[in-house]
């Protein structure tokens, strides 16, 4: 698996963003960061971000998105994927409906 799916594969980029610029997370994308403090990060909880232990990510999987990191912080890595926010749908009106009988948006209905 290369690091890029690596990066995909524990979500770094829900909060990191596709291309280390941040959102949730802290911008990666601003200058390369040492191997060490990249892997205390990954294995240790750090504020917001929950470590991720060997048996979740292992040693191999740690040590080939390390490069990887760096090479974002030194703003060489591209945006592969992108993301989209979802959006609920509104909620479905029918004529003659009382507006208080209908589900709110936030009602995923199991989905």
């Amino acid at each position: 698996m290369d690091e890029a799916t690596l990066f995909e594969k524990f979500e770094c980029i829900r909060c990191h963003g596709p291309t280390g610029e941040g959102d949730v997370g802290p911008a990666l994308n601003d200058g390369e960061l040492p191997a060490d403090r990249i892997a205390d990060v990954i294995r240790n909880d750090t504020g917001a971000m929950k470590g991720f232990r060997p048996d979740v990510m292992s040693d191999e999987e740690m040590q080939a998105l390390i490069p990887y990191i760096q090479a974002i912080g030194r703003g060489e890595i591209q945006a592969t994927v992108i993301l989209q926010k979802r959006f609920l749908p509104p909620a479905q009106l029918t004529c003659g409906t009382d507006s208080s009988d209908l589900p709110a948006r936030t009602d995923c209905r199991g989905n």
